[in-house]
């Protein structure tokens, strides 16, 4: 069955959203492997998935 999700402010290669948002992370690269690892434990294939915004930052 498709699961539907609705997600945004990841803020991929932000380093700055860690300090900003009192995220667990060191950098900007471990920050981005742990939301990618997180996200393909949850979201399938067939899964739709709504990203409202602020998907990603370069710096």
């Amino acid at each position: 069955m498709q699961k539907v999700f609705f997600i945004s402010d990841h803020y991929f290669g932000h380093k700055h959203i860690i300090d900003f948002e009192s995220r667990p992370f060191t950098e900007a690269e471990e920050m981005n492997e742990a939301m990618i690892e997180k996200w393909n434990a949850v979201v399938g294939k067939g899964d739709k998935v709504f990203h409202l915004g602020d998907f990603s930052w370069s710096d």
